[in-house]
């Protein structure tokens, strides 16, 4: 494989702006977004007045947007597969393993003490504790709860962690970048992958305006909100072999405030299926370019994204088990923002950052990319 292509200037500095404080913002906007109706408040407000957009989808296709951005860096850097996905199964495996034991082995039998039911004793629920940390963790969202736990007087019973759908995707998108890369497509070739991204976004954005053009296998490619993101994660990776003189361009006000106008405009079309990919890269680069909370990750001493996202719903849930939501939704989203948050440092501090303290060629403190 060839030697790896020196980063653009917009790439090498994305570590410097304010990228982690937007991956953060984006957490919490999810946890806005499911506290609706974990606490049994129905749609959130955006989903009521556009009819086709929701603050948390929007949150989730800025992360895959995000991500495609720095996992494709992360390959370039260092152009080895083996070196790659050593990487990435540190930085998404461990955090997701200790989350499915904490599910399991902590919150479900304090969901039980909370609601016990006395035709399945706890001890019962051992082999189902062992069932749901296997299943998820080789295919996340296989199995949504312990025995049927948690239940009780809640909105949402009978479901741990709904969050958990998109790590199948994230780990898809994470091998499609190394095909990629294998293929010299991110680095010698990258005009090249370039050019296919680019084609593929297009190709999307033509089938959802006249589907019936197209044979039944391409409507395949499109057709679920999973593959939606695996769209974003895509433009991310475009943004990253996009010349650095474009890229600046197109993350400059001038040309990304005209962006962010027709994004919200098409929340009240159908159109926003098809344009988000293509608008949303160009207005979240902007904001990491011109938000002042620069280096954020590195000033916080860690990425506390990915524990916030990965343990916020089943805090919810026992929240909700607790009956916090009867404080009413304001309450209810705040309680689990703060009692996700130190939970969420907590794995950065003992699980996440020193498993990637094991990546090849780590010398200097660990990357959240």
């Amino acid at each position: 494989m060839s030697t790896s292509t020196p980063l653009t200037a917009s790439n090498a500095a994305s570590r410097e702006d304010a990228l982690g404080f937007l991956r953060l913002a984006l957490a919490a906007m999810v946890v806005y977004s499911h506290a609706h109706y974990l606490g049994g408040f129905g749609t959130e407000p955006l989903a009521r007045i556009t009819g086709h957009a929701a603050l948390g989808p929007l949150a989730v296709h800025g992360f895959f947007v995000i991500s495609g951005l720095l996992v494709s860096e992360s390959f370039r850097r260092s152009p080895s597969l083996f070196s790659y996905v050593a990487k990435r199964a540190l930085r998404l495996v461990p955090g997701l393993w200790v989350c499915l034991a904490v599910t399991a082995f902590i919150l479900t039998p304090l969901a039980w003490w909370l609601n016990p039911s006395p035709d399945a004793p706890l001890p019962s629920y051992f082999s189902d504790q062992i069932r749901y940390v296997v299943s998820n963790l080789i295919q996340p969202r296989s199995l949504v709860n312990v025995g049927g736990l948690p239940n009780g007087p809640m909105p949402m019973p009978g479901d741990w962690n709904g969050s958990l759908w998109t790590l199948f995707y994230e780990g898809a998108c994470y091998l499609m970048v190394g095909g990629l890369g294998v293929l010299t497509l991110l680095n010698r070739r990258r005009a090249a992958g370039l050019a296919i991204l680019l084609g593929f976004l297009a190709l999307h954005a033509i089938w959802c305006v006249a589907p019936q053009f197209f044979p039944t296998v391409i409507g395949r490619l499109f057709d679920t909100s999973g593959k939606r993101e695996v769209l974003h994660f895509l433009a991310g990776v475009a943004w990253g072999l996009a010349p650095a003189t474009i890229t600046e361009r197109l993350r400059s006000w001038p040309f990304a405030l005209p962006c962010a106008v027709a994004l919200v405009a098409s929340w009240f079309t159908s159109a926003e299926a098809w344009v988000s990919p293509l608008l949303i890269p160009p207005v979240v680069f902007a904001l990491a370019a011109m938000l002042p909370f620069k280096a954020w990750e590195k000033k916080m001493r860690g990425d506390y994204s990915y524990g916030l996202y990965l343990y916020h719903y089943p805090i919810c849930q026992l929240l909700a088990l607790l009956g916090a939501h009867h404080l009413g939704f304001t309450w209810y989203a705040l309680l689990a923002l703060l009692a996700t948050a130190p939970v969420a440092l907590l794995s950065w501090r003992f699980v996440e950052g020193p498993a990637l303290k094991f990546k090849p060629g780590q010398r200097a403190k660990p990357a959240a990319a």
